[in-house]
């Protein structure tokens, strides 16, 4: 049905962990369950597990054609970091 996986927000070109800060990997809802609420119960689940972490924030990306994927991290909070086309942050 669906599937999410969030790491620590990892180093970056050597620069230290950041503190606070987890990366969503992957958020995956098969077609057949799309438009049900399951992406949206992920992320909620998600948030959940990354707040219990102590992580006040997560990054992901995704792919700039995926609008549906836009959809539901907008409305679940995350805004366009801006720091590349693809790049999203809660």
């Amino acid at each position: 049905m669906g599937l999410w996986l969030i790491k620590r927000l990892p180093s970056t070109f050597g620069a230290p962990v950041i503190p606070g800060y987890g990366h969503v990997s992957m958020v995956f809802v098969h077609p057949d369950m799309w438009g049900r609420g399951v992406g949206r119960g992920l992320l909620q689940g998600l948030h959940e597990r990354a707040l219990a972490k102590g992580w006040r924030r997560t990054t992901l990306g995704t792919r700039t054609s995926n609008q549906r994927a836009h959809r539901l991290y907008e409305g679940q909070g995350y805004r366009a970091s801006g720091a590349r086309d693809h790049a999203w942050r809660w």
